[in-house]
């Protein structure tokens, strides 16, 4: 993932944009450390866009539909 920062940095970006799972992984699994910590010491702006799991049953069956979770 770094290597695509570096990538989007050279090509002009200010920040990146992140899904709440990338893949099988979500925002702190171990496995995105190197990530969090370069967009960190590099003080880039990062828009967390939510998502279901992948592996959601409400994705899986296409019942996609948006419920209200507060007030």
């Amino acid at each position: 993932m770094v290597q695509e920062l570096d990538r989007a940095l050279g090509m002009g970006a200010a920040g990146v944009g992140i899904a709440t799972n990338v893949g099988d992984f979500q925002l702190q699994a171990p496995e995105l450390r190197n990530f969090w910590r370069e967009m960190s010491r590099r003080k880039l702006m990062v828009l967390v866009h939510p998502t279901l799991p992948l592996r959601c049953a409400a994705e899986r069956s296409g019942n996609l539909s948006f419920r209200r979770i507060s007030g």
